[in-house]
């Protein structure tokens, strides 16, 4: 039987029990399946196995997809929610991204009716993988297109400017700054796909991080904020923007 030492305990995890658990939680299993491989200690054969697993757990339209984006062909794909709607997306471009540890298909599709976004980047869908238990793929005979993005500029201060860098490398940062001026800050460009995720990020931060650049980016996330502070009755005075862009070379 074949498994493997986890944790600090050392628990075994053999790889008939990851299995067990992917009977009618397939998502779960490969999501564990998923982080395991991630685990440098792991032997090769061991390895081996949860690549299978993963595989073999797959749905056949999952399959389809994965092999399309390989070769970056663009899809029809056509699904039904757990609501019972039916969505289509003409995906002219996509990939796969772990995000909030889950699996998304980030695609830019011809479709746009519902999307909420800004107009640069409302062409963008974030579809969660593990929610759509089966959907019809339609290779299509048109061009393979790079993913809808634009460069947002913003500020972190005081504690968070000296953190950022220590921490992993952000792969969407086009330009981390050096710290300067007093309260310390650094200002960090980045290329995002979607204002939902970009916002969820920077929320965390609070008044520790300020975006600067474009202002489609910077007002939306205004218009936010303020109908949160109505939400809980807080009062904002209408004043003018004290905010200094950032100097060009």
């Amino acid at each position: 039987l074949r498994g493997f030492y986890l944790g600090q305990r050392g628990v075994f995890w053999p790889v008939l029990r990851l299995r067990s658990v992917g009977q009618g939680k397939i998502p779960e299993a490969q999501a564990i399946a998923q982080l395991l491989l991630e685990r440098s200690e792991l032997r090769d054969y061991f390895r081996q196995d949860l690549r299978t697993f993963i595989e073999q757990a797959k749905p056949t339209w999952r399959k389809q997809v994965e092999n399309l984006l390989q070769r970056q062909h663009p899809f029809r794909l056509t699904y039904q929610d757990a609501a019972e709607r039916q969505w289509t997306f003409t995906v002219l471009h996509g990939q796969i991204r772990l995000i909030e540890n889950h699996q998304y298909l980030v695609c830019t599709c011809e479709e746009t009716e519902g999307n909420q976004d800004i107009a640069e980047l409302e062409h963008n869908w974030s579809l969660r993988l593990d929610r759509i238990t089966e959907a019809a793929i339609a290779p299509l005979n048109t061009p393979w297109q790079p993913l809808d993005q634009i460069p947002v500029t913003f500020r972190l201060l005081r504690g968070l400017a000296f953190a950022y860098a220590k921490g992993e490398p952000k792969p969407d940062d086009l330009t981390v700054g050096a710290i300067e001026g007093d309260p310390p800050s650094r200002v960090v460009e980045r290329q995002i796909f979607s204002t939902f995720w970009f916002f969820r990020e920077i929320r965390q931060y609070g008044a520790d991080c300020e975006i600067i650049a474009p202002e489609s980016v910077r007002s939306r996330f205004q218009q936010q904020l303020q109908q949160m502070c109505e939400q809980y009755d807080i009062a904002i005075a209408a004043t003018e923007s004290k905010r200094n862009p950032p100097k060009k070379e």
